[in-house]
């Protein structure tokens, strides 16, 4: 129960702040992976203070390179949706992908994530948090628990109605963080 709100609130931010957020969640994310690295690094080095050391060391050093290069991580990411994309789309035609063809669509996304940046986190984020969103408020409706929800088969029986919110709620983040990403509030006209 609680990690379904958990789902709505990060879904929230991410679906209508997601473009805000990225550098700082990536940073986050950094953060901890640094930090478990740098405890595990220390630890071979010997016994306390050194994996709080390394910890702390570590954690921080890639939290700065996570905030700083995020245009990288953008791109790296662009490139795994792309070789991802690429054979998912081939096998829905019945064409086996090859390494090749699964590199040509990575190095066309990840070139795409880098010259449309902005719009790239938008719609990615838009469109994360509507699912997170729609999963968490029917996990919360349904008294499942959102951890099971993510399971595979759970997934391929969503009523379709859920798909088209999805989309629904996504777009309107597209349209938020567009008009309101510089801070500026969005202006209704009446």
């Amino acid at each position: 129960m609680a990690l379904n709100i958990i789902a709505i609130v990060f879904g929230l931010v991410a679906c209508f702040y997601g473009y805000k957020a990225f550098r700082v969640w990536l940073a986050l994310a950094g953060l901890l992976f640094g930090a478990q690295l740098g405890y595990y690094l220390g630890g071979l080095i010997g016994e306390q203070p050194w994996p709080i050391i390394g910890a702390i060391a570590v954690g921080l050093v890639i939290c700065l390179l996570s905030y700083f290069l995020y245009r990288l991580g953008a791109v790296l990411i662009g490139a795994l949706l792309g070789g991802m994309f690429t054979s998912v789309i081939l096998s829905a035609f019945g064409i086996t992908a090859l390494p090749w063809m699964m590199l040509v669509g990575a190095v066309v996304v990840a070139i795409i994530a880098g010259v449309f940046l902005r719009q790239f986190i938008i719609i990615g984020s838009a469109f994360q948090g509507s699912y997170l969103i729609v999963a968490g408020v029917f996990a919360l409706i349904s008294g499942i628990d959102f951890a099971g929800f993510s399971d595979t088969l759970q997934v391929i029986e969503l009523p379709l109605y859920l798909y088209a919110i999805i989309v629904a709620v996504g777009i309107v983040g597209i349209i938020v963080q567009n008009t309101n990403d510089k801070g500026a509030p969005v202006k209704i006209k009446t």
